[in-house]
């Protein structure tokens, strides 16, 4: 993918996550009070012309036509950690088409050097950088960080502060970390209210607030009463008698039914091996695979097998396209 694909991939990413947020009515203002755009243009006096950016956010009073708040997003994509230049010269462009309430949110793909975040963090700029979903020990059909913690908790802050600053962090879960000022977070939607919730900004957000509270969970909620009853269904679906579950004879009834795939006791790739997978799981198409381990790990390849399977059984494809399941580190 070259350079020009890779900052469309990220200015798409960040547009996509805020119109997902504002469709199912879970951004922080209402969805009549918000207009999103991709590359569109504001007026700069100083050039007596248009200045477009990737990205922009605009806020309204209901009923009014007129924003009251706007936030520009300029997405980056270098192999280099972002210098304190790059966003002096994003909040000086910024500062051209409007002072007051305009918010600057600048992403990257890659680090932000600590010169960057301390100068973005006195100019009450937002800082954000996206991580891909490549490393993630769940690939979900819709990107965690669209339901990430609006509001981690101060222990959290370092491990995003690390994300943000070290060019070689890789995540296993949120493909977004922000930071706001001095809060840190794995959302989009609580970087934009941290930007916005200063003492000038409080009575336009009570008008515009969003009553309903964002969905924290990116995976629904099963009673234990309900996974028991699933596992009754296949186990007597796969003519379970008693004794030891024979998770071969699961496998084969599944192949039959749904066309899944099993490997069994497959050789990790060197990259696998580093992450100490122990197996993995991909819905399209559907395809379960334990690693060979070893015959001192006979228990823990069937744990694995075990594992994966109850992602599919428990309809987990409906929401993930991958998974992968890891040694415990301690």
């Amino acid at each position: 993918m070259n350079t020009t694909a890779i900052g469309d991939k990220l200015e798409a990413s960040v547009y996509d996550h805020i119109s997902l947020l504002v469709a199912e009515n879970r951004f922080f203002a209402r969805p009549e009070c918000v207009s999103l755009h991709r590359q569109k243009g504001y007026y700069s006096r100083d050039r007596n012309d248009k200045i477009v950016f990737d990205v922009s956010v605009e806020i309204s009073m209901p009923g009014a036509t007129d924003y009251s708040i706007l936030y520009l997003i300029e997405c980056k994509n270098y192999r280099k950690p972002i210098e304190v230049g790059k966003v002096e010269e994003f909040f000086a462009k910024a500062q051209q088409v409007g002072a007051g309430r305009v918010k600057c949110v600048l992403a990257s793909s890659s680090a932000f050097q600590q010169g960057a975040v301390e100068y973005a963090r006195s100019k009450g700029i937002g800082l954000l950088r996206y991580l891909g979903s490549e490393d993630f020990k769940w690939v979900l059909q819709r990107s965690p960080s669209a339901f990430g913690v609006w509001s981690p908790t101060s222990s959290e802050w370092p491990e995003i502060q690390r994300g943000l600053t070290q060019s070689d962090y890789v995540s296993s879960y949120y493909d977004f970390f922000a930071s706001g000022g001095s809060t840190f977070t794995n959302s989009i939607g609580a970087l934009l209210l941290t930007l916005a919730d200063d003492d000038e900004d409080q009575p336009l957000l009570k008008k515009i607030r969003n009553k309903r509270k964002p969905d924290r969970r990116v995976v629904p909620y099963q009673s234990a009463e309900a996974i028991d009853e699933r596992a009754s269904e296949v186990l007597n679906e796969a003519g379970y008698k008693g004794g030891q579950v024979n998770l071969a004879a699961i496998c084969e009834h599944e192949e039959t039914e749904s066309g899944m795939t099993t490997v069994l006791a497959a050789v990790r790739s060197e990259a696998e091996a580093t992450r100490g997978m122990l197996g993995k799981i991909a819905f399209d198409p559907l395809e379960v695979v334990v690693f060979d381990l070893g015959a001192d790990l006979v228990a823990r390849q069937r744990f694995t097998l075990a594992h994966e399977l109850g992602h599919y059984f428990m309809g987990h494809g409906s929401i993930m396209t991958r998974e992968y399941v890891e040694e415990a580190v301690e």
